[in-house]
């Protein structure tokens, strides 16, 4: 690393810019919500990627996340719950029954 360097100033993505990439990140939101709807998932938090969105300092990679539907917490149709974290990782934080394949 050189000497001089500093870490960036975090950007929030929700709030700062132009309008068209506002309304292109909140649709992708809803595009992302819906999917998962259809797969018969439920969205219970949203907050990791709205988070991750609000206090980027790395926004390529941020909204890279967004576009693949990072950063979920949701609830499968048996009554399991998994956390899908920004790096696509999914973790069962509930099981419903012990032998469910969720």
């Amino acid at each position: 690393m050189p000497k001089k360097w500093q870490p960036k100033k975090p950007v929030n993505l929700l709030k700062e810019g132009p309008y068209w990439r506002k309304n292109w990140i909140q649709g992708l939101l809803r595009r992302n919500k819906s999917q998962y709807e259809k797969s018969g998932y439920q969205v219970t938090n949203d907050e990791a990627i709205k988070n991750a969105l609000r206090e980027t300092t790395f926004p390529l990679n941020t909204l890279s996340q967004t576009r693949l539907g990072f950063g979920y917490e949701l609830e499968a149709p048996c009554g399991c719950r998994w956390q899908v974290d920004l790096n696509g990782d999914w973790t069962r934080t509930y099981t419903c029954e012990a032998d469910c394949e969720g």
